[in-house]
């Protein structure tokens, strides 16, 4: 803490000592006033030098992740182009396939192969292009429609793993979304289902229009309920919901059955 230097000397007469008293008392207020003057302005000399320090160590944190994230842009790039190289190919005996398919399972089987190619090369192209802004094409469409092709991407899957699936599908009124993206969320929780379900068990796939805070939107719900060994069976709930206003959006919601076994309707 600093002294205080101000100290004013009591004038006790008006002759030329008295004069000078008065005169030294008005320098060494001048003096004071300067001197306090010149401490704020040095302590906000070092203020601004703290905020400029933090301001251009937050801007070199951000130069280091933008040099992080173009090495990751050019490494992601040489791996998408690796990727679409064989993927093109696949794509192409797909057509071939749907040419020369002889049964009607061939031709269902043959016509999968071609949408998820051409699902991938929109992800690698997507992924080529990650450092922009992705383009969202949204279009108004019914969400069962969307949902019952990608029940029917897995189909196949699920008769081999011993999954039967529970398609209840309760509303055709569209949506406004991304088709591509919305696909993409209803696959990956469909793809997570059937990761879990090793043994067996049974998928739920349902459709329905509901209602919340007055505000309607279509639900699309993807449960489980999985076989185990011992004979036990574990129950998971999701869902992807859909808002059928003006704006579009889509979010994907978890739930567990013994938390909300209203969510869980049809999984008993």
């Amino acid at each position: 803490m600093q002294r205080e230097t101000y100290h004013r000397v009591a004038a006790t007469s008006s002759d030329e000592i008295g004069r000078l008293t008065n005169t030294f008392n008005a320098m060494t207020e001048e003096l004071n006033y300067a001197r306090k003057k010149m401490q704020k302005w040095t302590q906000s000399l070092e203020e601004e030098v703290k905020k400029k320090t933090k301001e251009i160590l937050k801007t070199q944190g951000k130069l280091i992740q933008a040099e992080k994230m173009a090495a990751l842009g050019r490494i992601t790039a040489d791996i998408a182009h690796e990727i679409r190289n064989p993927l093109t190919a696949l794509g192409e005996f797909g057509r071939r396939l749907q040419k020369v398919s002889s049964s009607e399972k061939e031709k269902e089987y043959s016509d999968i192969i071609v949408s998820e190619v051409h699902r991938l090369e929109q992800i690698l192209r997507d992924v080529m292009t990650f450092s922009r802004d992705v383009k969202t094409c949204f279009e108004k469409m019914p969400v069962t429609d969307m949902v019952k092709d990608c029940v029917l991407t897995f189909s196949a899957l699920c008769e081999e793993h011993g999954i039967t699936i529970d398609a209840r599908y309760g509303t055709s009124l569209p949506v406004l979304v991304d088709r591509g993206q919305a696909a993409q969320a209803i696959k990956n929780l469909i793809s997570n289902a059937i990761d879990v379900m090793t043994n067996g068990g049974s998928l739920l796939v349902t459709t329905s229009l509901e209602r919340l805070y007055d505000a309607p939107f279509v639900a699309a719900y993807i449960g489980y309920r999985a076989w185990h060994p011992s004979g036990a069976a574990t129950s998971h709930f999701r869902a992807v919901s859909y808002d059928q206003g003006n704006r579009p959006w889509y979010r994907a919601r978890a739930f567990d059955q013994k938390e909300d076994h209203r969510r869980a309707r049809g999984l008993h």
